[in-house]
């Protein structure tokens, strides 16, 4: 499994997957979705990847793009991160675990010295991404409105 920056090559595919809403369920409407000329623009402004927001593809070691991870900041110490994993059939493999802890690993890491602490929002109702949360590291914190916010700290 490779953590890898997003490219203009991927952005047809990435697009298709970001937004199907087999892979999204509800939490993209039709109204949320950019449309494909938005998503170009937003790319070549930023790259997915700016001073705010970093955005990674999760590919197979065959290249094979199965999600998305990203963090951004929510204060000079803290980030939160964000993962969907497009694919069903990637799914409970731990995949989407070992992308949260890589990522995790590099910001809480030694190379970052500014992030102290991770945060992840997730759907109470999503019974397999709070497992996989917890799987990477993260404790359970607040349930709020319906989601539960998980903390990560540097050790």
């Amino acid at each position: 499994m490779i953590l890898r920056k997003i490219y203009l090559k991927d952005l047809d595919e990435l697009y298709s997957k970001y937004y199907d809403t087999t892979n999204r369920g509800d939490f993209a409407t039709e109204e949320q979705v950019p449309s494909r000329e938005a998503f170009y623009k937003a790319f070549k402004i930023t790259k997915f990847y700016d001073d705010m927001v970093h955005s990674y593809l999760i590919e197979s070691d065959k290249h094979k793009m199965m999600g998305i991870i990203n963090d951004s900041y929510l204060n000079s110490s803290t980030r939160s991160i964000g993962i969907l994993m497009f694919n069903v059939e990637d799914r409970n493999h731990g995949y989407g675990t070992e992308a949260m802890i890589r990522l995790s690993d590099r910001l809480l890491g030694p190379i970052d010295g500014h992030t102290k602490q991770l945060q992840a929002v997730v759907d109470l109702d999503n019974i397999a991404a709070l497992k996989m949360t917890e799987r990477a590291g993260f404790t359970k914190y607040l349930a709020v409105d319906g989601h539960q916010i998980f903390l990560k700290n540097r050790e």
